[in-house]
């Protein structure tokens, strides 16, 4: 985010005193979302204050605000600005007013640096690279991804334990993006300071920005800071945001012949415009530029970064590199604070030498899970052993079979409830008739009809049982024989009837 310019409010503020505690002594600079003053409590301790007053206050950007030192204070890494407490003055004249209280550091950033002179050398920029690197594997691996690295937001410091050593902080992560935070996307727009955005940061591919992110703003101050150059010119801020979205930066030797190849390859990687053909993690980059710093250098260092402890050892051939004593002392000093940021995708794990204790706990982990894993096969073979033993207790006894003898299937139901066909009548016109010639056909139809009542009683209950017999495929039912006729019963003659 492009700073704001220093307003009369911002000045009109030293010499007050914030929420009854805070004396804001003097203005140490202006950023995106506020001022920054170094202040001392009533306590009597110091620190810087940042007060939160953008160019044009929105909620979404309060909240980002509020939100900025929990991300810095997630990265756990001493070269990210610590953010000690957050406030909202709930009232007087300044109510609903938001800041931030963090770490005061003396020192100057490096864009004061570089102004200031003399040129910063290769192996001043590796060194920057390598504690920049430092902080973002950090930040990284625990979800946090800064978004707006640039040369005002790396800050040189002292280093305690080193009377002529440096350190590089990396301050304001309020444009930080948490992996795991709740909150709307930000498809379609674009964060940061455009001189520094990467392709898809630019296009506001929000889903798109993760750690590879802010390898490509680290190769832009780096290629800014060896050739005097920016990646991209435009007549005004959207047209460069445009140009940063759609066209890949030029190679450094096109601009800065005079640089090393293995310098000018790192940079050219991290500015590829496709991000998997950037390194694919800040431990991978790191790699490559404390590569570089081992080699022999005619160029002395002028800023002497002492490279600050991550929270993964280095590997085994930069686990020592001397270093070269600064020129001369920094003139000038100040007072900064910063912000939060967040990321979704983790660096990959480095591996480095251990001591031989390290190895010994290591090892005597090993073991301990080997003998945890042995038990907990023991007691589950046990307890599958048992339950094999008692399977009859547990398991109920299958239901007793019916008898087969008894068993029909539906099929075969069904065509056992059908009654019996009738035996077959003759036609008795050849062999004489018993009956009366005068009987009508009512006669007749009432001896069909007995005979029928006689049969359907019969088959009624045979197909009832068949029903209710349960089922099985084999056994067939026996053929049911007609009934024999009697010798001297008499013959019907069985009149055809008509159907209308």
């Amino acid at each position: 985010m492009e700073p704001r310019t220093i307003r009369e409010s911002d000045r009109a503020r030293v010499g007050s005193v914030l929420h009854d505690k805070w004396t804001l002594e003097r203005l140490i600079g202006v950023g995106g979302m506020g001022a920054v003053y170094a202040a001392r409590h009533r306590n009597g301790a110091r620190a810087a204050v940042k007060v939160f007053s953008p160019v044009k206050e929105t909620p979404v950007l309060r909240e980002r605000f509020l939100r900025e030192g929990y991300a810095a204070n997630k990265v756990e890494h001493p070269g990210a600005v610590k953010v000690l407490d957050d406030d909202v003055i709930d009232k007087g004249a300044d109510a609903g007013l938001a800041y931030l209280v963090m770490e005061l550091l003396e020192g100057e950033s490096l864009q004061e640096r570089f102004a200031k002179g003399p040129p910063l050398t290769e192996r001043d920029l590796l060194e920057v690279a390598d504690g920049v690197l430092a902080v973002l594997e950090a930040a990284h691996a625990n979800g946090v991804v800064h978004r707006d690295l640039k040369p005002d937001n790396l800050f040189l410091v002292r280093d305690p334990d080193h009377a002529t050593g440096m350190q590089i902080k990396v301050l304001d992560f309020g444009l930080a993006r948490l992996s795991e935070a709740k909150e709307q996307p930000d498809a379609g727009v674009a964060f940061g300071t455009p001189t520094y955005m990467s392709p898809e940061q630019a296009a506001g591919l929000a889903d798109k920005i993760d750690g590879r992110t802010d390898l490509y703003a680290l190769g832009s101050i780096l290629f800014q800071l060896s050739s005097n150059k920016r990646i991209h010119d435009a007549a005004h801020t959207l047209g460069l945001v445009v140009r940063m979205a759609t066209t890949p930066a030029p190679k450094l030797k096109t601009v800065a012949p005079d640089a090393s190849d293995r310098f000018a390859a790192i940079v050219d990687r991290a500015l590829a415009f496709d991000r998997d053909d950037r390194y694919a993690s800040a431990t991978a980059m790191r790699e490559e530029v404390r590569a570089a710093l081992a080699l022999p250098s005619a160029e002395p260092s002028t800023v002497n970064i002492v490279a600050s402890s991550s929270m993964r050892p280095p590997s085994a051939s930069f686990a020592h590199r001397p270093t070269v004593p600064a020129e001369a002392p920094l003139e000038t000093t100040k007072e900064v604070a910063t912000r939060p940021s967040a990321f979704d995708e983790p660096s990959a794990d480095v591996t480095g030498p251990r001591s031989a204790a390290m190895r010994a706990a290591v090892e005597g982990k090993r073991g301990r899970g080997w003998l945890r894993a042995v038990v907990v096969f023991v007691v589950a073979a046990a307890i599958g052993f048992v339950l094999i033993q008692n399977r009859s207790a547990i398991v109920p006894p299958p239901a007793e079979p019916t008898p087969i003898a008894n068993v029909v299937t539906e099929a075969e139901a069904e065509v056992s409830a059908v009654p019996a066909p009738s035996p077959p009548v003759e036609d008795l016109e050849d062999a004489g008739d018993d009956d009366d010639a005068g009987d009508d056909d009512e006669d007749d139809d009432d001896e069909l009809d007995a005979a029928a009542s006689d049969t359907a009683p019969d088959a009624a209950p045979d197909a009832t049982a068949a029903k209710a017999r349960p089922h099985h495929p084999t056994v067939r039912p026996a053929a049911k024989k007609p009934a024999p006729r009697q010798p001297n019963a008499p013959r019907r003659k069985r009149k055809k009837r008509w159907r209308w």
